[in-house]
């Protein structure tokens, strides 16, 4: 045994050692932590088919972070959050840019997940993309996150093709507020304040902050030609992120049968991203605002109806790479094979976006049915930027609904239609069958079909770079002829109840996929054009739908109930893809095999510590180099591609000079001082790297 493994595998012991010890003298615990295995099955969820279902009667796959979960966890942002997940695999890029995907299609600027947050599009249509550390809420806001593992078109139309994360937010209870501050290593500072008012039938929330990370331990490395070290930024800036946000929600209740809400708000900031392996990082200037409002009315006993509507503009602004002249006199001469812009102008766009939705649920009583029926109209106008001036509209029409035979057996259909101005008609479906053997005994057999809509760039992008000293230049152009992606699943769910601690659920599922868009360069040359007179190459590419691909997974999860303020969790996944990584240019990251494990505890005396696992394993080689593809394959053949470990470490107070005030202090990864989460290699770039360094972040929480 190495002394790393040893040194950890002392600390580890001591650290269960010293919970184990505690918990004998255990007699009480704060309320956050009092969650129930019973408690867990009956809980509410909205995401599965717009309408309240229990977790155990839900007809397609959910997983829940309630907010005891949430706070315990000392997860620093939704996407950390979400990797204790067993099906959400996360490609971490850099302080300003997190991939998250479900069942192993991560990608770099992934765009086949649907975000929501209260049951609201915060998917960025230009892009196809959601800006994770842009969205309008922090994990204060935040009372629980609902994620459907696998397809769910057949609610949420297009792009909720690989699943969909809904984040429901707080409510007012009482009147009070919150705040948190906090910093640790790489100049990460944040703040955040909650106020909520409210009186018999009106509530106000105000809710801000801030956040800023001076970064540089994480990086992209390129040893690009000939292994000439190139650096990621031709100008050294520390500033990594920052973020500033506002949100103010008013909800009236005027009588018991009638509710309206509306929330407003915006984002600003600067993120430093780079939307493909071989590009620099370069700042992105971001404004987000949003203005919704909802109307909510019971006719009748079992019997709603919710109008809801949602406005949100998107702008941006980035010089994308540097230009030429920066490139042909820049010191480094490994920067000088740089794509690079003519001229130095930023891109500039501005996308509106607005939708109305009109949802009516019901249920028949002597019958036993449930049913959700519903309109929706969706428009989005772009000007400017990466993609040439454009719009589109989306009309839908969806219904679902469950027939309860009798008390053990149910059947669930749900199907969606979806009317796209630019490509036409497209349809989501689920069909699914419960069963609940006994009390202790649940079976769910499903199948689903979902598509992805091309985003706007994809259609319409223009971009002409050039590749000094190569005497090279490429002209990105997008494809309205694009064709919509489809994926469909079957997935069989089995859980197993011990007891009221313990719960078993295991999960197989069937994916294939077809008609799929690779990312900006992983379209087919459609022309290429020679001038002699100064040996200059031009050649054309464009978006087109390139491969088929299936996939196969399994994943196996353990919760156990020790007592109160006390519980352990356990989760694996394996899945095994093939043709995935045929796309030319696109690398699906689909860890082969994938491990977490959590243990939280908390005592009487308001001492709280959770230690969370992590394991990731590489992607199949095999994916590289299968199927009728060149022994390298058309993508990043990735050989040199890691698996990595890491330890998480929360540990907080409450302390009693003042009530409701509360310190923490959160360590990410532990026990290694860096581990490297993406890296990839081709025969051009030779390499491409993202590295991670451990994180120690410090604060305090009050609320009074």
């Amino acid at each position: 045994m190495s002394r790393k493994m040893y040194r950890m595998s002392r600390l580890l012991y001591a650290y269960f050692l010293a919970i184990c010890l505690v918990c004998v003298a255990q007699t009480q615990t704060n309320e956050v932590t009092d969650l129930s295995l019973d408690d867990l099955l009956s809980l509410e969820v909205v995401s599965a088919t717009r309408a309240s279902v229990t977790l155990r009667e839900s007809p397609v796959p959910v997983s829940v972070l309630t907010a005891a979960e949430i706070a315990q966890s000392g997860a620093q942002d939704i996407p950390e959050l979400l990797s204790s997940l067993a099906a959400v695999d996360i490609l971490a890029l850099g302080a300003s840019q997190t991939e998250v995907s479900i069942r192993g299609k991560g990608v770099t600027f992934n765009r086949r997940l649907l975000v929501l947050i209260d049951g609201h599009s915060e998917y960025i249509d230009v892009f196809g993309v959601t800006l994770w550390h842009a969205l309008p809420v922090t994990l204060d806001d935040i009372e629980r996150i609902e994620v459907i593992r696998g397809p769910a078109s057949s609610v949420y139309g297009a792009n909720a093709f690989a699943g969909v994360v809904n984040i429901i937010t707080k409510k007012a209870k009482a009147p009070g507020a919150e705040v948190r501050l906090s910093s640790g290593n790489n100049t990460q500072l944040a703040g955040h304040l909650r106020a909520h008012w409210l009186n018999d039938n009106m509530s106000l929330i105000v809710s801000g902050g801030a956040e800023n990370v001076d970064s540089l331990e994480t990086r992209v490395e390129y040893p690009g030609f000939n292994r000439i070290p190139t650096s990621y930024n031709f100008v050294d800036d520390e500033q990594s992120k920052e973020v500033n946000r506002i949100t103010v929600s008013l909800e009236v209740h005027k009588t018991n049968a009638l509710t309206f809400s509306a929330q407003t708000g915006v984002t600003d900031g600067t993120l430093e991203l780079f939307p493909q392996p071989g590009l620099p990082r370069e700042d992105w200037d971001i404004t987000r605002r949003f203005l919704k409002a909802g109307l909510d009315f019971s006719m009748r006993p079992g019997h709603e109806l919710s109008v809801q509507f949602h406005l949100s503009q998107f702008k941006y602004r980035t010089p994308l790479v540097p230009s030429t002249a920066d490139v042909l006199s820049a010191v480094d001469p490994g920067n000088r094979f740089y794509p690079s812009l003519d001229d130095a102008v930023p891109f500039e766009g501005n996308s509106d976006i607005g939708s109305l939705t009109l949802v009516w649920t019901g249920l028949n009583q002597s019958t036993s049915v449930n049913w959700v029926a519903g309109l929706e109209y969706r428009k989005i106008d772009n000007k400017g930027g990466l993609v040439l001036d454009s719009d589109k509209e989306i009309t839908s029409i969806f219904a679902n609904s469950t027939w309860k035979a009798n008390q053990a057996l149910s059947l669930s259909a749900g199907l969606r239609v979806d009317d796209d101005s630019i490509t036409q008609q497209d349809f989501g479906y689920n069909a699914s069958l419960i069963w609940l053997a006994n009390p202790d005994t649940d079976l769910r057999m499903t199948a689903r079909r979902a598509f992805r809509a091309p985003s706007l760039f994809e259609l319409f992008s223009e971009i002409d770079l050039n590749v000094p000293r190569q005497n090279h230049r490429v002209r990105f152009r997008g494809n309205p002829s694009l064709e919509n992606e489809t994926i469909n699943t079957v997935d069989l769910t089995f859980v197993r109840r011990f007891g009221a601690r313990s719960q078993i659920e295991a999960e197989y599922y069937y994916e294939t996929y077809s008609e799929l868009i690779g990312n900006p360069d992983s379209g087919r040359l459609t022309d290429i054009e020679f001038d002699p007179t100064n040996n200059l190459f031009t050649t054309t590419t464009s978006f087109e739908n390139l491969s088929n691909a299936y996939s196969r997974g399994l994943q196996i999860s353990w919760r156990f109930f020790v007592g109160a303020g006390h519980q352990i969790h356990a989760n694996v996944h394996g899945m095994s893809p093939s043709g995935l990584n045929d796309l030319s240019g696109e690398t699906f990251f689909t860890p082969r095999f994938k491990s977490n494990a959590g243990w939280t505890w908390q005592h009487i005396s308001g001492f709280q510590s959770h230690l969370e696992f992590h394991y990731t394993d590489r992607t199949d080689p095999n994916e590289f180099t299968s199927g009728d593809i060149a022994s390298e394959g058309p993508n990043f053949t990735r050989d040199n591609q890691q698996d990595y470990t890491t330890f998480s470490l929360r540990l907080a107070k409450s302390l009693d000079i003042k009530q409701g005030l509360d310190v923490f202090v959160h360590v990410r990864n532990l026990f290694d001082e860096r581990y490297v989460a993406y890296y990839e290699f081709d025969s051009v770039l030779s390499a491409a790297g993202e590295e991670q360094g451990r994180e120690i972040v410090g604060g305090l929480i009050w609320r009074f």
